[in-house]
């Protein structure tokens, strides 16, 4: 009886190791749009554009602490990681993808701006966690 009751324990306490590593945040979506720029001197400004671009689909994957984009965006080239609140104002800014995915999964419930920034262009989207 006491050799059961011993299995009984080990087996919840190992359960409740493995349920404790686990991420309980299974990974995100979030589609992406190009920000405009403030540069004037785009060569492109007389061609117009008759169907949207495609969108970036950005993906978080919170057990690797690690993101990718589609469209053949390489996250390397990524400069700076920046999440805003609903009203636009700026939480906080990231130059690390893991200190930035490590925040996003430690939000609260509410809507944010996500702002990725590369040399010559940004990406933004919108999170509802």
């Amino acid at each position: 009886m006491a050799r059961l009751i011993t299995l009984l324990l080990l087996s919840l306490a190992s359960l409740a190791h493995s349920n404790a590593t686990a991420s309980t945040i299974p990974p995100i979506t979030i589609p992406m749009a190009e920000l405009p720029t403030d540069d004037l001197s785009d060569d492109r400004t007389d061609h117009r554009r008759r169907t949207p671009p495609r969108p970036v689909m950005l993906t978080v994957d919170f057990d690797t602490k690690s993101m990718t984009l589609t469209s053949g965006i390489d996250t390397s080239e990524i400069v700076a990681y920046e999440i805003r609140d609903n009203s636009r104002q700026t939480l906080y800014v990231f130059y690390e993808e893991t200190d930035f995915v490590a925040t996003l999964s430690s939000l609260t419930q509410e809507e944010y701006q996500i702002i990725l920034s590369f040399p010559s262009y940004s990406l933004s989207g919108y999170l509802i966690m």
